[in-house]
């Protein structure tokens, strides 16, 4: 009777099986246990990891692409801000645009006032859940740095 050939008996895996030695075995057992039984699949993520680019990659992405005969409305913010931060304010003029053709850019600069306005909101919010030396003493420590601030962009 002819042995019946099928997924799990495979002559040349029987037969690379035998050349191995003990150890080789050990090892391919060792490999195919992490391989198989060590995932965590609760905290495993599917599908690649993205990453933020930064202004290297995004410069590069967006000269090619407007070398390449590119439009420039069809550039990303952080690409027109990454364009405008190496070439200047007319960088559009090095690729043959006029300014009219380009977009504008959206400046994401913050200014102190900004920072001292958004804890002083915050700060607002806290306040329900302080004691009053709580509270005074986040005031003065506000209106401290404030001042020193200040006193420091004077002195520039």
């Amino acid at each position: 009777m002819e042995k019946k050939n099928d997924l799990y008996t495979n002559p040349m895996i029987d037969a690379a099986r035998r050349a191995m030695t003990p150890e080789q075995i050990d090892e391919y057992k060792k490999i195919g246990d992490y391989m198989y039984n060590s995932v965590d699949y609760k905290a495993a993520t599917a599908g690649a990891q993205v990453r933020d680019s930064k202004d290297e990659d995004l410069l590069v992405y967006a000269t090619e692409a407007l070398k390449a005969g590119g439009d420039p409305n069809d550039l990303s913010e952080p690409e027109l801000q990454a364009l405008t931060k190496v070439y200047g304010d007319k960088w559009y003029e090095s690729f043959g645009f006029e300014e009219s053709e380009v977009p504008k850019v959206r400046s994401n600069i913050v200014t102190p006032s900004d920072i001292f306005a958004d804890a002083q909101k915050k700060a607002e919010k806290l306040n329900l859940n302080l004691s009053r030396q709580q509270r005074r003493a986040m005031e003065r420590r506000m209106a401290k740095d404030k001042a020193k601030f200040e006193k420091c962009q004077r002195n520039k």
